[in-house]
């Protein structure tokens, strides 16, 4: 069956959105927490018990400045932050709010406009573009087979109807794709279940940069490193998973990955 066509209201902030620097904030990490953990309105014992923490004390040390002492938390912290805090407060605490604190840089993203469904899937209106969704899991973890369907493409989950004015110029012909980031290794500057744009134009080690590959029949997202030799760094942004270095022969790079794709 073909998918719906989706078409995007414009009157509000673009879908894509470049990769960027963060700014850390001098102020100790300890009271950067609380101030979020008091702007949810949740108290320390709240925050503990939706840890899983027994009594206060551990969660509760994570906002004294003098037992943690340092400028930014962990981020598997931070990760654990996430579904207590996103959401809550006036305004509301995002997702960026909450790991801001690891003093990683971050990917920013913009909220892209209401979709609206079509029953039929139409074709792009004059002035228009559509990028499709596929049903090819990047896996920033261990690895996955993607899912391909019975004429050797991948499935397509869906497709949005995007204005090409919306889109850098050099996109405009149709060369970016969707598809699902899976895995940790790449947190925070892309979170599991979180779509990224892949340029597959870009088949090619460029600079470095992040990179949809297959390795060992598995598809990975990386930053990757041109390391000399004709060897490539594979690289995780999370602290927890080591750097993979392989030769550039075993690697076949499906496309970069040029930035967040959101919708509400």
């Amino acid at each position: 069956m073909t998918p719906k066509v989706n078409d995007l209201v414009v009157q509000t902030s673009c879908a894509i959105s470049s990769y960027g620097k963060g700014m850390a904030d001098d102020e100790p990490a300890a009271i950067r927490l609380k101030q979020l953990r008091e702007r949810s309105g949740l108290s320390v014992q709240a925050v503990a018990d939706a840890l899983g923490h027994e009594g206060r004390s551990t969660y509760g040390s994570r906002e004294d400045p003098k037992k943690a002492k340092g400028r930014f938390i962990k981020v598997e912290h931070a990760v654990s932050y996430l579904p207590i805090f996103v959401g809550r407060g006036h305004p509301p605490i995002t997702e960026e709010d909450v790991m801001a604190l690891t003093g990683v840089d971050t990917l920013p993203a913009r909220p892209a406009p209401n979709k609206l469904s079509r029953d039929d899937p139409g074709e792009p209106e004059p002035g228009h573009i559509v990028l499709r969704e596929y049903d090819v899991a990047g896996a920033a973890g261990a690895g996955a087979i993607p899912h391909l369907g019975s004429n050797g493409e991948a499935r397509v989950l869906d497709e949005w109807r995007v204005p090409k004015a919306l889109l850098p110029a050099q996109y405009q012909g149709g060369s970016i794709s969707i598809i699902r980031v899976q895995g940790d290794s790449m947190v925070p500057e892309l979170m599991p279940e979180e779509r990224v744009m892949v340029d597959t134009s870009q088949t090619f080690i460029g600079p470095e940069g992040i990179y949809l590959v297959v390795l060992d029949e598995s598809l990975l997202v990386k930053r990757v490193q041109k390391v000399g030799g004709g060897k490539l760094k594979l690289i995780s942004r999370n602290p927890a998973f080591e750097p993979l270095v392989v030769p550039g022969e075993e690697i076949r790079v499906v496309g970069r990955i040029i930035g967040r794709w959101e919708w509400k």
